[in-house]
């Protein structure tokens, strides 16, 4: 029977076997949103000891107030708490956490177009608000600040605005039963509102800086106060930074040093860090972004936190924190970025993310991820390609090297670089190829060397195919080419050998919906059944565990796509993936062998100008399996698979070898069942369900293809398989020589 007969019937049995099959699941994305907290500013926000948790409630986003939600953080995700009662949605209140009664207290804020000014007194117990009433308290009021002082036991609040627009300078007290006005006499930071406060705890010092004044002509406060729970005190300190309003502090007892960062100077955010060490200030750079109406606190076992703000043109939901030595994202993430590069180092299991862009700004950041853990650390390096995007990256199958690529750095490149997992090196090649972006690199183990094909260069689209190999780049003739584009997905394809390349954008600026198979040599066109729509700015990767490439996203005619798509060797096949990320395009993409699926970050999601920061892997849930069953009883005759039972296969089968040549075969297969044992054979199927019959070759070889249909409830069918070819006085009944058997599980 013919090798074709043979997938026929296959084909037919497991559809017939879809009666006795449990139902599949499908595949599913994991990961995404390590942040879901809303963008917000002017939160009020606390650090809760007892529970180990940063709570936030309030703020502003770009619609206005945000709705009146608490968030919980606890060190993994944030989290929605609901409560009966709760505060109004304000913004520019102020929270401290009061661990003698385990109780945050919220004071204060502003309703929106600040109407009302509040005045109100509530406390979150880790369960529920509560509203505290007193005959004696502070006037309402906005833009102040209160921090806790863990000596005296008592939240510390000083200044803000009132309902009547005037700047307060009064100091109160609070310790959980009543307010207490502090008279000053006249001293201390007076009438201020947007500054700074923290508590001190080396020296049990409150401290004030920087803010809004009422002297003529120095609206920005440059001095600093000290409350000692008696009065305050002017302090003298060298390098003061200049003064603002809205910038954040935190103290760090690990160092023993105050913090400042952000603010607002001339109605622009900054970005600069500064560290009070001794008697003066030193200036710690910018930190991860411009930013005011930001919040600061220290978390142990983190360092100095800050949490969402206003900057770089946007409002923010990040959580970064400081280590004494930089600043990363908590959970470390990238930030959000589009248009980078994600490739993995193979050899050790990481993943690498290089560069990208997001409302304009360039980045030149090397990020690792270590495998199976939760956080992107940032890698810093003396020499890297520059801040760029739309570049190529890609690394070895099998070695810790990754190849970037040209990219756009306000003017488009043509460098190469190479990465080892520890340093970037500039490659040298004698002949540099033309300058281009939204290209892409695919490694091809025939040639040994990274595939490219077009991109935009500075005037045009390229119509070359490029090989690197061994450090320097080669032009490709191949007689046939795909027309020329840029944004198109390329990515090593398994069943063939190549390198696969589906979409982009064409000269004409129209997307494309063409296949084709780069063979080391020569282009050809593909006419699947079936493809995605037209579509540029999506990711192409080979699934190493499943035995495919997978498509994901892009933009098409109706805008981003958030769809998934698998090439099995012969066609495209639509997948609906559980839980898929949000439709994008100019994400990253490659293969995760750690975790054993093709994994995205980043990219456009909703907006051309503003990236995501999130991370997602495609898995099996249920994944294919081969197991041998047991020993054959023929000490030559064996039995292997080729590709992988998943959903869809086009190219999966069994091989027989070391065959004696030119002789009848056949391959069993049958559901799981007792084995039967017959003298020193064992017969793993018993049941006989379906026999596919062939021949061996003159080298006593047979093949069996079994193609899979792309039926999803066929996942976790469950068979197993055994050879048996003819030969005069062999073991099985005196006429065969049988295999081992083999147990497959069809995988999604």
């Amino acid at each position: 029977m013919s090798t074709n007969r043979s997938a026929l019937r296959i084909g037919l049995f497991v559809c017939l076997a879809l009666a006795a099959s449990p139902v599949g699941a499908q595949l599913r994305w994991t990961g995404g949103a390590q942040n879901n907290l809303p963008d917000v500013s002017g939160a009020a926000v606390a650090y809760d000891s007892l529970r180990q948790r940063i709570v936030l409630f309030g703020g502003r986003d770009v619609f206005g107030l945000t709705p009146a939600l608490t968030w919980e953080w606890d060190g993994i995700r944030w989290q929605v708490r609901p409560s009966a009662a709760q505060p109004s949605p304000r913004t520019d209140a102020r929270a401290v956490f009061d661990p003698v009664r385990g109780k945050v207290v919220l004071f204060g804020g502003a309703g929106i177009n600040n109407t009302p000014i509040y005045g109100d007194t509530w406390e979150w117990d880790g369960q529920s608000w509560t509203q505290r009433n007193f005959v004696t308290q502070p006037a309402a009021r906005t833009d102040f600040n209160m921090v806790w002082d863990t000596v005296r036991q008592r939240a510390v609040l000083h200044g803000g605005i009132d309902p009547t627009g005037q700047l307060l300078g009064d100091t109160w007290e609070y310790d959980g039963a009543n307010w207490i006005p502090r008279p000053t006499l006249g001293r201390g930071p007076q009438q201020r509102a947007r500054h700074a406060m923290a508590y001190d705890s080396a020296r049990q010092r409150v401290v004030v800086f920087g803010g809004q004044t009422t002297v003529a002509g120095r609206p920005y406060a440059v001095d600093l106060w000290e409350w000692d729970g008696s009065g305050w005190t002017a302090r003298s300190t060298l390098s003061l930074p200049a003064g603002r309003f809205y910038p954040e502090m935190a103290f760090d007892p690990r160092s023993g040093t105050m913090h400042v960062f952000g603010g607002e100077i001339q109605v622009q955010p900054v970005a600069e860090h500064w560290e009070l060490v001794g008697p003066a200030w030193a200036s710690r750079g910018n930190a991860f972004g411009a930013r005011f109406g930001h919040r600061m606190l220290y978390v142990p076992g983190q360092g100095v936190c800050a949490i969402g703000g206003f900057g770089d043109g946007r409002y923010h939901n990040t959580l970064a924190r400081f280590d004494n030595l930089r600043w990363s994202f908590w959970p470390g993430t990238t930030g959000a970025v589009a248009a980078g590069g994600l490739a993995s180092l193979s050899a050790s299991n990481r993943l690498v993310h290089f560069g990208g862009s997001t409302s304009g700004r360039l980045f030149d950041s090397t990020w690792v991820r270590e495998p199976n853990t939760a956080e992107w650390r940032l890698l810093p390096q003396t020499t890297a390609p520059s801040p760029r995007a739309r570049f190529a990256m890609t690394g070895h199958p099998s070695s810790d090297q990754i190849v970037l690529f040209g990219g756009m750095d306000g003017a488009v490149r043509d460098d190469t670089w190479l990465f080892d997992g520890v340093r970037w090196q500039a490659a040298t090649p004698a002949t540099p190829p033309g300058r281009r972006q939204g290209h892409a690199l695919a490694y091809h183990p025939s040639a040994r060397g990274y595939v490219t094909f077009s991109g935009q260069g500075s005037t045009a689209l390229w119509t070359d195919t490029l090989l690197f190999r061994d450090g320097q780049w080669s032009a490709l003739t191949p007689t046939v080419s795909p027309p020329p584009r840029s944004e198109y997905g390329l990515a090593y394809e398994g069943t063939k050998g190549g390198v696969l390349l589906f979409g982009g954008t064409g000269a004409s600026g129209v997307p494309l919906d063409d296949t084709w198979l780069w063979d080391g040599s020569t282009w050809q066109a593909l006419q699947p059944s079936q493809r995605p729509s037209a579509r540029a700015g999506h990711s192409l990767t080979w699934d190493a565990t499943r035995q495919r490439v997978v498509l994901f996203g892009g933009a098409d005619a109706n805008g981003n796509r958030g769809d998934t798509w698998e090439w099995n060797g012969a066609t495209w096949l639509a997948r609906a993936a559980l839980t898929p990320p949000s439709a994008r395009r100019n994400h990253a993409a490659t293969y995760d062998s750690a975790r054993g699926g093709v994994v995205i970050h980043g990219g456009f999601a909703g907006s051309l100008v503003v990236g995501t920061d999130t991370t997602h892997w495609l898995l099996a849930t249920n994944p294919a399996t081969l197991a041998v069953l047991g020993p054959s009883c023929d000490a030559n005759t064996s039995l292997s698979a080729y590709g992988m039972p998943v959903v869809g296969a086009a190219h999966f089968g069994f091989a027989l070898g070391r065959a004696p040549a030119s002789a009848p075969a056949v391959l069993v297969l049958d559901n799981s069942r007792q084995v039967l044992q017959l003298g020193a054979c064992a017969l793993y199927v018993p049941g006989v369900l379906l026999q596919l019959l062939g021949a061996t070759s003159a080298a006593g070889q047979a093949r069996f293809d079994l193609p899979i249909p792309p039926v999803p409830q066929l996942a976790r069918l469950q068979l197993d398989v055994q050879g048996l070819v003819w030969l005069p006085g062999g073991p099985l009944f005196g006429s065969l020589a049988a295999t081992a058997g083999m147990r497959m599980t069809v995988g999604d």
